[in-house]
């Protein structure tokens, strides 16, 4: 798992709020030596792409081309019908809005608060010491659901947003439609939600369709 989530934030470091979430849900379920165990993988899967480009001296080259692209596009939205596009879509986010807080430092507050509020529920559910027992009574359906909240508040609350970034809380509804008819209801849910929000962002495109 953890070396699924380095090659995934490898490949866009949109991945990387995902990752708080694993840790809690490693350490829950394995412990610390569990938690150590998936960092040092997750190191590893990441020196293991990155040494052809540091064998050939463009690691500084590669890894800055990587963190370059989070603020390619520095606007509050890019078309992703979310918080900001209610508030100021396309505007700068280093432009501040008040007291001299830029919507990125805003965006980043809003979505430490749920992710904070997202821990403290899946903790009071699974309990707040490592236990393999307990989190498996819980389900696995309560970090399914963690994940799919992340994946929410990551796009509603944050600025750079496209509207396809919605698309991260198709697996995790896809994993929790195996857990019960009310979760396929959800998963149908998110499926027609984000159907709308990647319509409804050229107008012109769909009417073609």
């Amino acid at each position: 798992g953890w070396a699924s989530a380095a090659l995934a934030c490898l490949m866009k470091p949109l991945a990387a709020p995902f990752l708080p979430l694993l840790a809690v849900a490693t350490w829950h379920r394995s412990g610390w030596s569990g938690l150590a165990r998936g960092a040092v993988g997750g190191l590893l899967t990441s020196l293991a792409v990155y040494l052809p480009f540091i064998a050939t001296g463009r690691g500084k080259l590669a890894f800055t081309r990587l963190t370059s692209d989070l603020n390619a596009m520095p606007y509050t939205s890019l078309n992703a019908h979310n918080l900001w596009w209610l508030l100021a879509p396309w505007r700068s986010t280093e432009q501040p809005l008040f007291a001299g807080i830029s919507p990125t430092v805003i965006g980043l507050l809003l979505f430490a608060l749920a992710y904070l509020l997202i821990l403290v529920y899946v903790l009071s559910r699974v309990g707040l010491a490592p236990s393999p027992a307990q989190s498996q009574a819980a389900g696995e359906e309560i970090w399914f659901l963690a994940w799919a909240w992340v994946a929410f508040s990551f796009f509603f609350l944050s600025t750079h947003m496209h509207e396809n970034h919605l698309l991260a809380m198709i697996p995790a509804s896809i994993l929790l439609a195996g857990k019960g008819r009310p979760w396929r209801h959800f998963a149908i849910g998110i499926g027609v939600a984000v159907r709308i929000n990647m319509a409804v962002h050229d107008w012109y495109l769909s009417r073609l369709w």
